[in-house]
């Protein structure tokens, strides 16, 4: 999956997001295999709004067979996550299902707090906003995947590594 295109509409939106998962995985200096592109967003409706606009005009659609404008429902999200399960809703970007976007709608994190810890890198002309490996480390530590908790493992060597340079 090719993700510059989509990082920069997203910045081109001034969508206010943070890369998680695996891509953040990568950027935090761990190899590792992915073929999605996770984020947290802010919910807020406007922030929403600019969301499915940068993703409508890469041409990703909702995998769920709803209106990708219900996304701006509290409520709807709220009951997709308790009648469905649903953590993620996940856009695609071919009819293969192949070029993914999971928007994480459940998780552990404080939005205003982890974009206020984020860290931003420098890709030619606009930034990535990286979820912090703390927050990263405490959305990984409540997932009972097994990639997850072999994630956490590096990622707690790496953050040890950057306690100790701060010292």
């Amino acid at each position: 999956m090719h993700y510059e295109p989509i990082l920069q509409a997203l910045h081109q939106h001034r969508v206010r997001y943070l890369v998680v998962g695996g891509l953040a995985v990568n950027l935090h200096g761990i190899p590792r295999m992915t073929f999605d592109l996770d984020i947290v967003a802010d919910l807020e409706e406007e922030n929403l709004k600019a969301l499915l606009a940068a993703l409508s005009g890469l041409g990703f659609r909702p995998r769920l067979p709803v209106d990708p404008a219900e996304l701006l429902n509290a409520e709807q999200r709220r009951r997709w996550m308790e009648e469905r399960n649903l953590r993620a809703f996940t856009f695609i970007g071919s009819p293969d299902g192949s070029g993914e976007i999971d928007l994480i709608l459940d998780h552990c994190l404080n939005f205003e707090a982890a974009y206020t810890r984020r860290s931003d890198l420098q890709m030619q002309d606009y930034l990535i906003p990286l979820i912090a490996v703390d927050d990263l480390l405490a959305m990984k530590r409540v997932s009972p995947r097994a990639q997850d908790t072999a994630d956490t493992e590096i990622l707690e060597k790496i953050k040890g590594e950057q306690d100790q340079r701060q010292v």
